[in-house]
């Protein structure tokens, strides 16, 4: 792969990030799987190297599913600005199991692109199975399929 023009990358919080209205070609993100694992043990040392110094705070923020709605909505607004005509939002994001019964949690944030948030088509779903040598919990109940989702602005 290679490519001749500028980079620019931006990391933190969506709800921090200060970008200009229509200036990114793409937003990647796997936002938290609504308190599904506990993200900032799993994933400490990713953490570490992109300098997040709390990350222990990070699942403080998703503790209930309105919670993780709402943090999806304003991201997902953020996005659509963000994003150049016919910009691309990947994200993956994992299912969740609890008390007995599946959340798709990729139907969810797919279902808020396109009709509450609108101004976006779905470009590529892929549906991925967690094998339980890479989940931290083997034979938990909690993810065990992920969706990497291609959302595309609409112009």
């Amino acid at each position: 792969f290679s490519y001749k023009g500028r980079v620019e990358i931006h990391r933190g919080e969506a709800s921090d990030l200060r970008i200009g209205a229509e200036s990114i070609d793409s937003v990647i993100t796997s936002p938290p799987y609504m308190n599904a694992l506990d993200y900032a043990r799993d994933n400490r040392l990713r953490l570490w190297f992109l300098g997040v110094e709390h990350a222990d705070l990070l699942d403080q923020k998703i503790r209930r599913k309105e919670q993780f709605l709402e943090l999806m909505i304003e991201f997902l607004q953020n996005a659509k600005r963000w994003l150049k005509p016919n910009g691309q939002c990947i994200l993956v994001i994992g299912d969740v199991n609890r008390n007995n019964s599946r959340v798709n949690l990729g139907q969810i944030v797919t279902d808020i692109a396109l009709s509450q948030v609108g101004g976006f088509k779905i470009q590529d779903t892929i549906k991925d199975k967690v094998p339980d040598i890479r989940r931290a919990r083997r034979n938990g109940r909690s993810t065990k399929e992920e969706w990497v989702i291609v959302l595309k602005r609409k112009d």
